[in-house]
């Protein structure tokens, strides 16, 4: 007599379930995650859905409520006015390819590491993923999925040589050796900044996010640094140049750093949060 039960392929597809003290009428079913919760089995059933998603024809337009509220513990005063918190909106970029995937058109990630499944885990369910809420806070954010699997990632690859004028044989041209420096400058991951601290002088703390959500402390001399030797500081620990982003003190509301000439003191940034974010 042949058995009427699922094959192993379609267990495969749809997880195993087990029964834990009891039968399977005892209400302690436990499904065990089917080989699609993997990073990449996430990503396309995501990839899948969209077009389903698009074909339903259901509005999008945000449903406005109409009607009025009372206070409770109702007084002869009136309740005070509360305004609104005034988001920014942004758009997120995340591109997906053959060998991992990028965030606005960051460096390549892994799709194996644990960060990467709590990701796309996140957009699975419809949840801004936690990273991209420590990246850009208090903002309304946007994700836009775009599909990319059927490429490898091209990372940008500096050229190595050297420059050379082509009057530097005259006696008003410059040099080999600062052409090279000046091209050695260029070709640097991010520019140098000395920084020194010194234990004897007034203390305090500065954290820094980079662009994927990462936070570290720095100890600094308020009384003598500057916002310029924080942006330095932010420059080399989230590996890019100087000029190609912009500071943004954890605050309400949130402030860009812009006077570079302010000690830290000056620009209450003693024991503050700043996040790096790109021009």
């Amino acid at each position: 007599m042949s058995g009427g039960g699922p094959s192993k392929d379609t267990d495969k597809k749809k997880g195993v379930s087990y029964f834990v003290g009891g039968g399977p009428s005892s209400g302690q079913q436990v499904d065990a995650p089917a080989d699609s919760s993997s990073v990449k089995g996430m990503i396309d059933s995501l990839f899948r859905s969209a077009p389903v998603a698009a074909s339903d024809g259901r509005s999008t337009a945000p449903q406005a409520f109409y009607g009025y509220g009372r206070r409770l513990g109702h007084t002869q005063a009136n309740s005070p006015f509360i305004s609104p918190t005034a988001l920014q909106e942004r758009t997120v970029n995340v591109r997906v390819y053959r060998d991992g995937y990028t965030i606005d058109d960051g460096p390549l990630l892994s799709m194996d590491s644990p960060e990467s499944v709590e990701f796309f885990e996140s957009v699975r369910e419809g949840i801004v993923p936690a990273r991209l809420t420590a990246m850009y806070p208090i903002t309304k954010i946007s994700l836009r999925l775009i599909d990319c699997m059927h490429l490898d990632c091209k990372s940008d690859v500096r050229f190595p040589g050297t420059g050379r004028r082509l009057d530097e044989g005259t006696s008003g041209g410059a040099s080999k050796a600062e052409v090279n420096a000046e091209m050695g400058a260029v070709a640097s991951p991010v520019d140098a900044r000395p920084f020194e601290f010194h234990e004897g002088e007034e203390q305090a703390k500065i954290a820094i996010v980079n662009l994927f959500g990462e936070r570290k402390e720095f100890k600094v001399n308020p009384k003598r640094h500057t916002v310029a030797d924080v942006y330095g500081l932010a420059a080399a620990y989230a590996n890019v140049h100087l000029g190609a982003f912009k500071l943004v003190v954890r605050d309400v509301p949130p402030r860009q750093l812009s006077d570079e000439s302010k000690t830290v003191d000056e620009a209450r940034l003693s024991n503050c949060t700043v996040i790096v974010r790109t021009l």
